[in-house]
């Protein structure tokens, strides 16, 4: 299990210091990440061969770092700048738990599958087609609110009161505070 998942991890820590070195234009590295990912997905549950297995997660990493670097870009360019921070440990975090859930999914499922013998193991496909259906589907509905968000200006960046190193922004009345 710790080979196949440094199949995915070593070229999607690559491709990401790659992909931040480049700058790649945001929609066509996401959408291209995106399928991709998803195609490693698909293909992942159905190989029996671990050298196959292993080049498809490679992919697979490549194709999340596709995704990964330029999320990071975007919320740079769409966050306001008092809270930057607080949006990439956001998306570090969920990236991470991302990793967590599904190398530990992956894992039950393969086991599972070692479990209850080739006639049950088609069922055990499933959970990885509900996930690139997914993906697909956020993509290509969330890709175009993206890349018009990308488009407009940002018409608020926040302030810091520098005697109160609070947030002008968040201690206003009509906005809530991250913190609360």
């Amino acid at each position: 299990m710790g080979r196949l998942f440094s199949a995915f991890l070593v070229p999607f820590a690559v491709a990401t210091a790659l992909g931040a070195r480049f700058r790649a234009p945001v929609a066509p590295a996401i959408g291209v990440g995106a399928a991709a990912y998803a195609v490693a997905l698909l293909l992942t549950p159905r190989l029996e061969s671990f050298a196959v297995l292993a080049v498809v997660l490679a992919i697979g990493g490549i194709g999340a770092a596709g995704v990964y670097a330029p999320a990071l870009r975007s919320v740079m360019k769409l966050v306001p700048a008092a809270r930057v921070g607080a949006a990439m440990g956001l998306v570090n975090a969920m990236g991470a738990l991302g990793m967590l859930l599904g190398s530990g999914g992956a894992g039950v499922i393969v086991r599972g599958a070692a479990a209850v013998g080739p006639e049950r193991q088609a069922a055990l496909t499933r959970p990885f087609d509900v996930a690139a259906t997914c993906l697909i589907v956020i993509v290509a509905g969330g890709l175009p609110l993206l890349v018009r968000a990308l488009r407009r200006p940002i018409a608020v960046d926040a302030e810091i009161d520098d005697e109160t190193g609070t947030d002008r922004l968040a201690s206003s009345p009509d906005v809530a505070s991250p913190t609360t």
